[in-house]
């Protein structure tokens, strides 16, 4: 061990011109963090482990490059580490976990190669377990999960070629006869281009940005380095032709294609059923739909270069293992155009139905007023208002957050006057933040809609409304983010407003709390109704991530809430409802299911016991969605308010079926029922 550390000295002086700007960059982003986040990390021996753990798993998350013994080699730096990530030292530690990491993927290459070169056999009864949960105690065991993971690519290649409402148990062995060699060339054309895009030539750069962003993420999970420099080319590809869906997309790790942004107002973010992070499986024009794994970027890009009125159909995973089809539209993207869409629900009364999948502001005018997404929500009650709606739906489900200006705005046109939150910096100066204008836009009955994706500003707003008696919250328990960012050029002198600058740093510089002085941080909004949704159970929270900001309290503002709202016994009239509804009894079963398949599972490398569950999976995945539309058939009557309905009789076809798209999502929402039949009860106690 001590030649081994003192090769890495030797090496690392002969190299320390080399090494110095990436060491200087180091040290800059340090000194950033100390002077401008809300609370400094310091580098005790837990935030280093956290630190070590965070840069072991951007390098071998699935624990497929490193054996037990090359983790206890480079466990010997963490002494120097504190040294290392302040900048202080040269980067031993990264140096050799680089090292290792491009001899172990040199490893992994030529026993891909040697493992793929032959045809295999699929008969015998073997599993992989996945994702793995230690590292390989042995270089061989670290080979046999390599080439146990290259047959389970091969049968996955082989599975996705034919369709989905195929039934694999039916003659999947002569399938695999047929498909062996054309799979088998296909996964390893695939691995060998992952390991040429993680070659030190390659992937050099890439690593030391993250190794900066894991520096910036010891200190709290929102904290991130980014370098601007490094722009993918696909928001070239995507964005080519004057007509778009609204998607930028980038590449994962393993060179899955993932969502990385939605454009507000776009096709995709007017579903409200895709977020960044989801991963792209399929693509379907027309009448031909294909796997985009093993596809090159430009012929993903003239996939996505449609013409005015087209449809594209893509199937999505989401991070916590859902996967959903999602008809989008190809549709020029305007200013003029109302990014926010509202409709009407028919009820025993009207409701009024608004979703805002993120908040946004717009350019600033020139008295420096905002234009965003809390204006765009004002403007859509006013027309909702003009249908006589007898109460309102706001649904935040899966609203990641964002300007925590326009949550403040949000809350304040349902609010005539009064404190909404308060704001702490890291000097620990409290401010109350106002409602900015006096007066509401609208006070009738009101329902926020949340989940586990609801965080950060939509959990603002919820709080804000909850907090002042003002709507009753349905839904699972939110995310747990009360923390505010700011991103700012990293610089080692101070910012100008004519340099040019490649380096930045989002960095949290404040926690929001609650009116009454609790905060959202950890403890989330909890909902007044809860009601059960698909992968409730699955959801990664703030309280799970160990270097989340830890809970504190504030000061309480002074306010005066409006009377308090039949919470009680509106709750238990829905518990009655959903613990009778047939849906809601299988999601429980489900969610139970998808819990325990999230953390692990055997997939079986015996072709017919493989194939028996990928049948298994992909009912349980179908048989949630076509209960769900079972359940909601005929049950929910939506539209379009009246201005919009006007509207539509004068546009295209694509504003017609983007419409219609839009509408079928909400008619098999069951939650949007559920709420429905709260606001029948609600309206019988007023």
């Amino acid at each position: 061990m001590k030649k081994l550390l003192l090769f890495f000295l030797c090496f690392v002086c002969v190299n320390a011109i080399a090494q110095q700007p990436f060491q200087n960059k180091i040290k800059t982003l340090h000194r950033f963090l100390e002077q401008q986040h809300y609370s400094p990390a310091i580098w005790n021996d837990t935030l280093i482990n956290n630190f070590f753990d965070r840069w072991i798993n951007v390098l071998d998350e699935e624990k497929i490059f490193f054996t037990l013994e090359d983790i206890k080699v480079l466990s010997a730096f963490k002494p120097s580490l504190a040294a290392e990530i302040k900048g202080l030292q040269p980067t031993i530690f990264f140096d050799a976990s680089l090292k290792l990491f491009h001899k172990r993927i040199a490893a992994a290459d030529s026993v891909v190669k040697t493992f793929g070169g032959k045809p295999m056999i699929f008969t015998k009864a073997e599993t992989l377990h996945w994702p793995q949960t230690s590292f390989a105690s042995t270089t061989l065991e670290l080979n046999s999960r390599w080439q146990k993971y290259v047959k389970w690519q091969v049968l996955s290649t082989i599975a996705g070629s034919v369709s989905d409402s195929t039934d694999l148990t039916k003659n999947f062995s002569t399938l695999v006869k047929e498909k062996e060699a054309e799979a088998r060339s296909s996964v390893i054309r695939k691995e060998s281009k992952y390991f040429v895009s993680l070659s030190e030539k390659e992937s050099t750069t890439i690593l030391q940005n993250a190794y900066l962003d894991a520096i910036a993420w010891c200190f709290d999970p929102h904290s991130n380095y980014f370098d601007m420099s490094g722009r993918r080319e696909f928001d070239a590809l995507v964005t080519a032709s004057e007509y778009t869906v609204g998607l930028d997309l980038t590449r994962g790790d393993k060179n899955e294609l993932i969502i990385e942004y939605l454009e507000p107002g776009g096709s995709a973010w007017r579903t409200g059923k895709l977020h960044a992070g989801d991963q792209i499986l399929k693509l379907k024009l027309g009448a031909k739909e294909y796997t985009v794994e093993g596809m090159e970027d430009e012929e993903i890009g003239k996939l996505f270069n449609g013409t005015e009125n087209d449809k594209i159909s893509i199937t999505v995973k989401t991070e916590t293992g859902e996967q959903k089809k999602v008809d989008l539209v190809f549709e020029k993207i305007t200013d003029e155009e109302s990014v926010v869409k509202s409709y009407i629900i028919e009820s025993t009364k009207k409701i009024g139905y608004i979703n805002l999948p993120g908040f946004y502001s717009k350019e600033s005018d020139a008295e420096g007023n905002y234009d965003g997404c809390a204006n765009d929500v004002s403007k859509e009650i006013i027309k909702l208002k003009k249908d006589n709606i007898a109460a309102l739906i706001l649904d935040l489900r899966d609203n990641g957050g964002g300007s925590v200006w326009e949550a403040m705005q949000l809350a304040g046109i349902f609010l005539d006057i009064g404190p909404v939150a308060t704001i702490k910096t890291k000097d620990g100066k409290q401010s109350i933040l106002k409602d900015p204008n006096r007066g509401s836009i609208y006070d009738g009955p009101m329902i926020v809609l949340i989940n586990g994706g609801s965080a950060s500003a939509s959990e603002f707003t919820a709080a804000a409304l909850q907090d002042h008696n003002r709507a009753i919250i349905i839904g699972e328990t939110s995310y747990g983010k009360g923390t505010a960012q700011v991103v700012l050029p990293l610089d080692t002198l101070k910012a100008s407003s004519t340099k040019s600058y490649e380096n930045f740093v989002k960095v949290t510089n404040g926690k929001f709390y609650r009116i009454n002085g609790n905060t959202v941080q950890w403890s989330a909004v909890t909902p007044d109704i809860p009601v059960l949704a698909p992968y409730a159970d699955s959801r990664t929270r703030e309280k799970d991530i160990p270097t989340a900001l830890i809970p504190d309290l504030s000061k309480k503002a002074l306010y005066t809430p409006l009377p308090a709202l039949p919470i009680a016994a509106l709750s238990s009239k829905s518990k009655l409802r959903i613990q009778n509804n047939d849906y809601y009894k299988s999601l429980i079963v489900f969610n139970k299911w998808i819990q325990g398949f999230s953390k692990g599972f055997d997939i079986s490398l015996e072709q017919n016991a493989y194939a028996e569950q990928k049948k298994l999976l992909r009912t349980r995945l179908e048989e949630i969605t076509e209960l769900e539309e079972k359940g909601m058939a005929n049950k929910v009557k939506i539209g379009n308010n009246t201005l919009d309905t006007e509207r539509l009789t004068k546009t295209g076809l694509k504003e017609k079926e983007i419409n219609e798209i839009q509408l079928k999502e909400l008619k098999n929402d069951s939650l949007i029922f559920e709420t429905a039949s709260v606001f029948s009860d609600w309206w019988l106690l007023l």
